[in-house]
């Protein structure tokens, strides 16, 4: 299916096969030795051949690269290509033939693929600009309706009736989730643009310090959380510890009406640590398990 061609030193074509003739648009008794080497070719490629690859492969003895066909109607073919040159018994250059495969629909791939990366950088751009909207935009009003709530249940608890206190608490609670859903964005954003090298991490480290940040949940909640033998692996430390705080964080917040009891640990495989943080709390649904781990 691709083009061999002949040509000789002067640029006049010996030679075309007939799948040659066919991508150029030739019919099959048309005359290629009435053509020479720029008939083939786009003005472009036509002056880089003559100035600087045929030269190349006189030298060495052959050139391979991306050039571009021309049709009768006046298509370009991209077309990936080598070009070898022939010598005589005397050591001089005789002719040069070639090889030449279409590669249009390679290249309309390699657009594509470049499109959707400069749409996907785009979005993340957005998607960045959105973090921050979201944190100057929402944080504003949130912290709002917390304050007046909380001026609210420290004036007035106790003067209103009971389900007043309760619609309080609620909105105070609500306030304080919805506060960390927003830092929760913001936080998810940094880690998209970290870019670090990976390190090697102690998982047993990186477990005591999610275990920290979560001390005030496992105190009043009368959490107990044991541990396997965790190994060093690589990776990132500070969202590994993200990981394990989010995970024992789950399930504390959702534990059922006994105290949580939550265990981590990994299981050496082939190649590869298999981790599992199991608690003793409601479940999640397995109909809902692919949206939570999302």
């Amino acid at each position: 299916p691709d083009f061999v061609g002949i040509a000789d030193t002067d640029g006049k074509v010996l030679y075309v096969n007939p799948a040659g003739k066919k991508m150029v648009g030739l019919g099959e008794p048309d005359d290629v030795t009435a053509t020479t080497v720029p008939d083939y070719h786009p003005d472009w490629a036509a002056k880089q051949l003559q100035e600087e690859l045929l030269p190349k492969a006189a030298r060495e003895g052959d050139w391979s690269g991306e050039l571009a066909f021309i049709t009768r109607d006046g298509q370009e073919i991209p077309v990936s290509m080598v070009i070898l040159s022939h010598k005589s018994s005397t050591g001089e250059i005789e002719s040069f033939s070639t090889i030449s495969r279409d590669i249009t629909e390679r290249k309309q791939a390699e657009d594509e693929l470049r499109l959707a990366a400069e749409e996907l950088g785009r979005s993340n751009r957005e998607l960045d600009q959105f973090a921050f909207a979201v944190s100057h935009d929402l944080k504003a009003p949130l912290r709002s309706v917390s304050n007046f709530a909380d001026i609210l249940a420290r004036n007035y608890r106790g003067q209103l009736d009971d389900k007043a206190d309760q619609y309080l608490g609620l909105i105070l609670d609500g306030a304080a989730r919805m506060n960390q859903l927003i830092d929760d964005i913001l936080a998810f954003s940094r880690v998209r643009k970290e870019e670090k090298p990976f390190e090697k991490v102690d998982c047993s480290i990186a477990l005591d310090e999610a275990l920290a940040r979560l001390k005030t949940s496992i105190e009043e909640c009368g959490t107990v959380v044991t541990r396997g033998v965790l190994p060093k692996v690589t990776g990132y430390h500070s969202q590994l510890g993200q990981l394990f705080q989010n995970l024992v964080g789950n399930a504390i917040k959702f534990h059922g009406d006994e105290s949580p009891q939550v265990h981590v640990e990994a299981i050496k495989k082939t190649g590869e640590w298999l981790f599992s943080v199991k608690d003793n709390g409601i479940g999640i649904e397995p109909k809902f398990a692919d949206r939570v781990f999302a």
